[in-house]
Order: C-alpha cells, then sequence, then structure tokens
C-alpha cells in the first residue's frame, strides 16, 4: 500500500532525529550538533533532562505514527475479546486522570450493563487519544460519558475548553492536522491522534463526530 507523502516524510524526519540524539553520548554532547552548548560540550543537568525529553517525544512520535500505518490497512486484524464498557472504563480512569493530573476528568457511569466485543487494546488508545487530547484542551475538567443509543453505544468525551470554529471541525481527524498552530511535533505530535481515532472507530463499524458542547 501506498503511504501518504506525509506519513513518509514525518516518519523520515522522525527516524533521522530519534538516530541521531540516540547516538548521543549524555555526558559529553557533540557542539557540532547543537552549537548553543558551549565549545565544551559538556550538559548541564537541565540540559540533559531536555535532551532525554526530545528523545522520549521522538519515540512517542514515531509510534503513533507506526499505529497511524498499521490502522491504514483495511485488513487489519483485530483482537477481539468481550468487555463490559462500564466496569472496564472504571477501571482505566486512573491511568486517563495520570494524562493531566492539574485537571479533572469525571465519568458519567452507563446506568445498564454495556456488554461490548472488540479489540479492547485499540478501544484504550482510542479513548486515550480522546481523553488526552480534551484534557490538554480544558480549562479545568473534562467527562466521559459511556451510553447506550438504539442498537450503538455512544462514548461521548466533552471538556470545558475554548472550542474550536465549526468551519474547522471537518478537518480535524485528518491526518497531520493541528488546528493549534503554536503547537509543533515535538510538542503537540505529528497531528495524528484523532485520525487514529476514527481509524479505530471505522474497524470496529463505527464513526466519530465533533459536536458543540455545552461546556466548551
Amino acid at each position: 500500500m501506498n503511504r501518504p507523502p506525509a506519513l513518509v516524510d514525518a516518519l523520515r524526519e522522525a527516524f533521522g532525529a530519534v538516530e541521531v540524539l540516540k547516538g548521543v553520548d549524555l555526558d559529553v554532547y557533540p557542539g557540532e550538533i547543537v552549537g548553543l552548548i558551549g565549545p565544551s560540550g559538556k550538559l548541564t543537568p537541565e540540559e540533559q533532562q531536555g535532551l532525554e525529553r526530545d528523545l522520549g517525544a521522538l519515540d512517542a512520535l514515531i509510534e503513533e505514527m507506526l499505529t497511524y500505518a498499521r490502522l491504514d490497512r483495511p485488513e487489519l486484524p483485530l483482537q477481539c475479546s468481550d468487555l463490559e464498557l462500564g466496569s472496564w472504563a472504571g477501571s482505566r480512569l486512573a491511568d486517563w486522570q495520570a494524562l493531566r493530573p492539574d485537571k479533572r476528568l469525571d465519568f458519567v457511569r452507563p446506568a445498564m450493563a454495556l456488554p461490548w466485543r472488540g479489540d479492547t487494546r485499540l478501544l484504550d488508545r482510542a479513548l486515550e487519544n480522546l481523553i488526552g487530547n480534551a484534557l490538554r484542551h480544558a480549562t479545568s475538567q473534562a467527562s466521559l460519558c459511556i451510553a447506550r443509543q438504539g442498537d450503538d453505544y455512544l462514548l461521548e468525551v466533552a471538556d470545558d475548553g475554548p472550542g474550536i470554529d465549526p468551519a474547522l471541525a471537518p478537518q480535524i481527524f485528518e491526518p497531520f492536522v493541528r488546528l493549534d498552530q503554536s503547537r509543533d511535533r515535538r510538542t503537540g505530535g505529528a497531528g495524528l491522534g484523532l485520525a487514529i481515532v476514527r481509524s479505530i472507530a471505522h474497524h470496529h463499524g463505527g464513526e466519530v463526530q465533533l459536536l458543540p458542547s455545552s461546556s466548551g
């Protein structure tokens, strides 16, 4: 399958950056790689921490792009198992809250048992992306609500942030889209988080939409 040029370019950029950083001695950082450290090439503790953060961010970036590339395959095999959505989400709540401890995450538990069969690993990834995005842009809180809607299940993530221009809503689930222009690949990822959510929903016969929220 031919990959989108943007994905190929982003992967090449990220792999190249990681290879450079992985070859760096964290005790003696070559001055020719970053000339702002000084003639000795010695890292201060703050510079070493920054380097380690950047390397971790690049590793996460590569993982995100490889995940999107795998999900882009129509024949992706799902590793399905049975679970009850309310209990499962309740067991994951502390981990999702840990994504942004400074913001509050509320969980509206379903009024009835909601048995579901699907790929739990992908479901977890989709909700982590949605909740992480909501907490990042929230003013103070986000919420997760799971409910039955006819023959389907509705998983709704909302936040009290400023929202986005409705005219831009159709773009938000496209790959490599970052509506916040102040964020780059190092601080805001590759713009694949919500595209991954959409791919996971499609592989399970679902849909994902951005709708106005009363809270933000």
